[in-house]
């Protein structure tokens, strides 16, 4: 049966798995044509796209992943590092904020959107947020340095 559902799934993951991504996605868009709330395989057309930087169809394909499953992490997440590579700083705040929002534990996010207000010089909501993953991961390394940094950037300012 050519629509057999496991099988295109086997030849498409294959053929992302050899790196042959546009025969991925080509084989994943007919699963899709079929199939069109297959969660799965839109994902992973998030994830091709999101590699070879098509970035308007990985957005497009996690928001359909989302439209099957709102709080799927993963595709959220995606649409955040998207818009990050697009340099698209104010979605990319909004799309962290919207996960954190449904997730609020998560500390990968948590953590960039630290990073993210420390890169933009809004050192309180960078504290903030920081304060917010110790409160969880009270041994975070990667945070204790932001946190850190923000602290000696005061310093040095106070100085002058």
């Amino acid at each position: 049966d050519e629509n057999n559902l496991d099988a295109m799934k086997f030849i498409a993951k294959s053929y992302k798995n050899l790196g042959e991504l546009k025969l991925a996605s080509e084989h994943s868009l007919k699963i899709i044509h079929y199939f069109p709330q297959e969660k799965d395989t839109l994902f992973m057309l998030s994830r091709i796209n999101f590699t070879i930087e098509k970035h308007d169809e990985c957005i497009s394909f996690s928001k359909r992943v989302l439209e099957i499953d709102e709080g799927n992490l993963e595709a959220m997440r995606l649409i955040a590092r998207t818009y990050k590579k697009l340099k698209n700083d104010k979605q990319t705040v909004k799309s962290y904020l919207e996960i954190i929002k449904k997730h609020p534990n998560n500390i990968k996010s948590l953590q960039e959107l630290s990073r993210i207000y420390y890169n933009n010089e809004e050192y309180k909501k960078s504290i903030e947020t920081s304060k917010d993953i110790l409160k969880t991961d009270k041994k975070n390394i990667i945070i204790f340095r932001i946190y850190c940094s923000i602290i000696l950037f005061r310093l040095e300012y106070q100085k002058k």
